[in-house]
């Protein structure tokens, strides 16, 4: 870790599900009243402000231990007033910072925050070219398979030489769980931070291959079931235009099986094949074969 600079006292804005990273422009909605609050606080005392993740999104009050220690210090750039309760914050990460000491709760949360440079990354070598080039190649995949990722994230990321700073971009930009986005934030070493995310790119791809193919076989079963209601209707369309109407036909059958005289036993084998004839299409060998089966059985 490099040198840690004095800590400062920082109004604290506590993020639900999100993480914003140092160099990445952001906006999210406020609508806690701690948080109105710290935001008030730093424009009126022309502050930077220190967002943090919260552990578990539920909570609506954080204390000290439902927060990860460290998160990133932030420029406001703007405050859009969108409802009565809910303001719409733009900020600019600006560095890394971890809490020293929450030392106030209320009315809004206030801490000691010591900030933080991430480690000096070296020279490009082959290997941290290699690197790169392995990121290049996954996140092609990934936008490959979400068409929603926006051209200039890869175009970014290519134009970019700098390992902390692709990799910061990419957690920015891509749907990733906050406990990721996390790890990514917390790794200080460039290179080591960067092969975090191959690691995390590499299995988002497993599991939306899996979803892809999990969707497919949903859709042919669909598409099979419609297909075959839709035969199933054409059939009986056109045996009605033909005066050969299946139901009439399964009825009679039916009332003919109920009148005979045969156990209950044999009535039902007789049921059965009654019920292999109403899924058999129109003209089919085997069809007939059934019909031929009832018509001497029941004669």
């Amino acid at each position: 870790m490099s040198d840690i600079l004095i800590s400062q006292q920082m109004p604290i804005l506590a993020l639900r599900g999100l993480t914003v990273f140092p160099g990445q422009t952001t906006g999210f909605d406020v609508e806690r009243e701690i948080s109105m609050l710290a935001l008030n606080n730093a424009m009126e005392e022309g502050k930077d402000i220190f967002l943090v993740t919260q552990r578990e999104l539920a909570v609506m009050h954080p204390e000290e231990d439902d927060l990860y220690s460290m998160g990133t210090v932030a420029h406001v750039l703007q405050i859009i007033k969108t409802s009565d309760s809910t303001v719409r914050v733009v900020v600019r990460g600006m560095e890394k910072g971890c809490i020293k000491r929450l030392w106030q709760t209320k009315p809004f949360l206030q801490a000691n925050v010591t900030l933080i440079e991430d480690e000096f990354p070296g020279k490009m070598t082959s290997r941290v070219e290699a690197v790169m080039r392995q990121t290049y190649a996954l996140l092609g995949e990934y936008k490959d398979m979400v068409p929603d990722l926006p051209d200039e994230v890869m175009a970014t990321v290519l134009d970019s030489k700098d390992p902390g700073e692709i990799s910061n971009y990419i957690a920015y930009s891509i749907t990733l769980r906050h406990m990721d986005r996390q790890r990514i934030l917390e790794e200080l070493h460039p290179v080591k931070r960067l092969k975090l995310v191959n690691e995390i790119l590499t299995r988002e791809l497993d599991v939306i291959s899996l979803e892809v193919e999990m969707e497919k076989k949903v859709r042919d079963r669909v598409g099979r079931v419609q297909k075959d209601m839709i035969l199933r209707e054409q059939v009986k369309v056109l045996q009605h235009e033909l005066g050969e109407d299946g139901d009439d036909e399964l009825d009679e059958y039916e009332e003919k099986i109920n009148r005979c005289r045969a156990g209950d036993e044999v009535r039902e084998k007789l049921m059965k094949e009654l019920h292999r004839l109403s899924k058999q299409p129109f003209g089919s060998a085997e069809g007939a074969v059934i019909r031929n089966y009832l018509d001497v059985c029941l004669d």
